[in-house]
């Protein structure tokens, strides 16, 4: 009986040296350390006048990831954070196989913030594109997507002033929401999504340097070297690209932008001024706190009425008015303004997007499939021809300006002898 006991207890003591390898095979074999990574933040696609794909990354250098207590042995102070490639191929995942090449650490794409795309790839290849990061692991599905007039290898090359990198500077102005053309920003699922969908055409905002569309800035990144900072400046949001028929199709402005978001009711702690007498230094500036909007297709004729009712909240959030009053009288005067600059806005866009190109950026489409799948059916094949241009848009909109702040009063000097 001892001997069979002590049979059983050796063959289980066979398998403790197995268990320990098992153990050892589980570690982090296939990891790779920070300093061997080239981490690319930002991916610029463009096409060169040969007609090849040219790809432009961004490469943080491990030491603009750190303190720097950790990198005082790694860096110096004029060192810059980036590393900017630029390779060429006849498709992307030829092109990025050169610039990998041409890099001696491993080039890492899990950290990606911003795919930035040039307008001629927009308008040209934007569904090979598309297929390319849609098919690839190695890219997160919520890398924001963003079209620019500009050459990417240029505007790629902006200074980051508030972040150590460019993606994280341009994610902030997303989350920000004071930039009316970050709300249009998507996603590479979200484009995706309405790239395939015949219900909706996709947007996108569109990134430009600040002196191109009229803001005085200039990079003050001290971490640059002087041949980069002389070619820098501060890289800003501006306008919404739109797409049809898988390619880019236009861009909106700013006002247009804000039209878009006022269908979409997506317009959020923007300043509208408006006026508050005769002289046009007089004004009163409204903060828009929420806006809800409404698409409701005609329960009878879906495909012909739709109804569109836009509800705004907003503040006085700065008087600039002396003698005015903010009674009920006044209220109900900005309250009337509010309304009619909320609807010329609103009638401007509809009459671009939807008699003029004809793209469905509204989502009209989808309204008419989820209120009736059948109707929609039948009127589908033609929508972007002549079914959207022949909509008709009853719209409604109401605004409520209801605080003011802490003075009911306009502040004088002396007001308070």
């Amino acid at each position: 009986m001892s001997n069979l006991f002590s049979g059983k207890m050796i063959h289980k003591l066979c398998y403790i040296p197995l268990l320990f390898f098992i153990l050892l095979l589980s570690g982090c074999w296939s990891s790779i350390e920070v300093h061997n990574m080239a981490i690319t933040n930002v991916l610029g696609i463009d096409i060169n006048e040969a007609g090849e794909y040219e790809v432009t990354a961004a490469i943080v250098r491990p030491g603009a990831l750190f303190s720097p207590a950790m990198t005082e042995k790694m860096s110096d102070d004029h060192q810059n954070n980036f590393i900017f490639q630029t390779a060429t191929g006849k498709s992307i995942s030829k092109a990025l196989y050169q610039l990998s090449n041409s890099i001696p650490e491993k080039v890492y794409l899990g950290h990606m913030n911003i795919l930035l795309i040039s307008q001629k790839v927009a308008q040209k290849r934007m569904q090979p594109t598309l297929d390319y990061f849609q098919r690839e692991t190695r890219f997160r599905p919520n890398i924001k997507l963003i079209v620019t007039k500009e050459k990417v290898s240029e505007i790629i090359r902006t200074a980051p002033e508030f972040n150590a990198t460019l993606g994280l500077e341009i994610l902030d102005f997303t989350k920000a929401g004071r930039n009316i053309s970050a709300n249009m920003i998507s996603d590479l699922s979200q484009f995706m999504k309405s790239f395939t969908s015949n219900t909706t055409d996709p947007v996108t905002g569109v990134l430009s340097t600040a002196k191109n569309i009229g803001i005085a800035a200039n990079g003050e990144n001290h971490t640059l070297n002087k041949e980069l900072k002389d070619k820098v400046s501060v890289a800003s949001l501006g306008g919404t690209a739109v797409f049809k028929h898988g390619k880019l199709y236009g861009f909106l402005n700013e006002s247009e932008t804000r039209g878009l978001l006022w269908v979409r009711g997506n317009v959020k702690n923007d300043i509208i001024v408006l006026n508050c007498g005769t002289n046009p230094n007089e004004n009163v500036s409204i903060i828009i706190r929420d806006t809800k909007s409404q698409r409701i297709p005609d329960p009878t004729n879906p495909a012909d009425k739709l109804t569109l009712k836009i509800n705004v909240k907003a503040d006085i959030n700065e008087v600039n008015c002396p003698n005015m009053k903010l009674d009920s009288e006044n209220i109900d005067e900005l309250n009337q303004q509010l309304e009619k600059f909320v609807t010329k806005e609103v009638k401007t866009i509809l009459t671009k997007a939807q008699k003029q190109w004809q793209t469905d950026v509204f989502s009209f489409g989808e309204a008419i499939y989820r209120k009736n799948p059948r109707e929609w059916d039948k009127i589908a094949p033609n929508w972007r021809k002549d079914g959207l241009k022949n909509l008709h848009i009853r719209l409604q909109v109401q605004t409520n300006i209801s605080r003011f702040g802490l003075h009911k009063e306009p502040s004088k000097a002396y007001e308070s002898r």
